[in-house]
């Protein structure tokens, strides 16, 4: 601390310093409030919260959209024009599994999935109808006492031009023939033993079945337009 004694200001000097003190304050303004910080913190915790949960939300809507595409038969083309495919799934038998690999189909990359078959009725057992994981391939297989299932394959791009005629597999033995079509929405058919008039044939789900002894004349009417074939 200094010691130095300082003489009093006089009047003059004494009404110059607070003018200059006076003129100071107002040069600096008024206080500065404070600012609250706690609602920028607040916000800056939320963010990542809000961010994490819109990423799961996509992520989970991306999940969804994933499996039903990556469903066998969820093509809509396929469903809207083969109504089989829109009924309940279940898992292909292992027997008729032996039946898709041993056919050509193997050795293209035909990937099925085994839990989802569409099965329908056959006077020989049951069939199915089988879409591969691209829906790229579509197949019909029946109970064959021969080979243990009859197996037929056509592409959806052929199944679904104008003109198809639908998909058609016939199996041999005892005696008969069974005839499995699955034929487009809208469809009808018609059966003729020789020398006798038409009857109608019933379609379920757009799958025809029957099995003939005798040689017969099947008609199918498809978007109008109608072929016959003879089976001997």
């Amino acid at each position: 601390m200094s010691t130095v004694e300082r003489p009093p200001l006089g009047n003059f000097e004494e009404r110059l310093l607070v003018e200059l003190r006076a003129h100071a304050a107002r040069q600096a303004g008024p206080p500065i409030p404070q600012t609250r910080t706690a609602p920028a913190r607040r916000w800056l915790q939320w963010r990542p919260r809000r961010a994490a949960l819109i990423a799961a939300a996509t992520g989970a809507s991306a999940v969804v959209v994933g499996a039903v595409s990556a469903l066998p038969g969820a093509q809509p083309a396929l469903a809207a024009a083969f109504p089989i495919l829109t009924q309940r799934p279940q898992a292909l038998p292992a027997y008729m599994r032996r039946a898709l690999r041993s056919e050509w189909l193997a050795t293209r990359g035909f990937a099925t999935d085994r839990e989802h078959a569409y099965a329908f009725r056959t006077p020989s057992g049951t069939g199915f109808v089988v879409v591969d994981q691209q829906t790229r391939w579509l197949c019909i297989l029946i109970p064959d006492p021969g080979s243990g299932a009859g197996v037929r394959c056509a592409t959806s791009t052929q199944l679904l031009s104008e003109g198809s005629r639908g998909l058609r597999l016939v199996v041999s033995g005892r005696g008969a023939q069974t005839l499995v079509a699955l034929l487009p929405s809208g469809s009808s058919a018609t059966v003729a033993k020789a020398g006798r008039t038409p009857r109608p044939l019933t379609l379920t789900n757009g799958v025809l079945t029957i099995v003939a002894r005798h040689p017969v004349s099947i008609t199918t009417t498809v978007d109008g337009r109608s072929s016959t074939t003879t089976y001997r």
